[in-house]
């Protein structure tokens, strides 16, 4: 069993979408990823590069609305 929690299903359609350069660093990508909340990864074809980011928690008041423009 993997350590990290994505399921099966999210690899497989990953590995469906994927350009076939990345699959080796995918899994190295994958590995390195800090286990923390908000840890992702970003696949650019045109660059042909695999970008880790860290995806900071909204902290504005939401509640699910839409925009109203006045």
């Amino acid at each position: 069993m993997n350590s990290f929690s994505f399921s099966i299903a999210d690899l497989t359609a990953l590995n469906a979408v994927m350009q076939t350069y990345l699959m080796e660093d995918m899994w190295k990508y994958i590995n390195s990823l800090p286990r923390w909340p908000g840890a992702a990864m970003i696949l650019d074809d045109n660059l042909e590069k695999i970008f880790t980011v860290n995806i900071r928690p909204r902290m504005s008041w939401h509640a699910g609305g839409t925009a109203i423009v006045i």
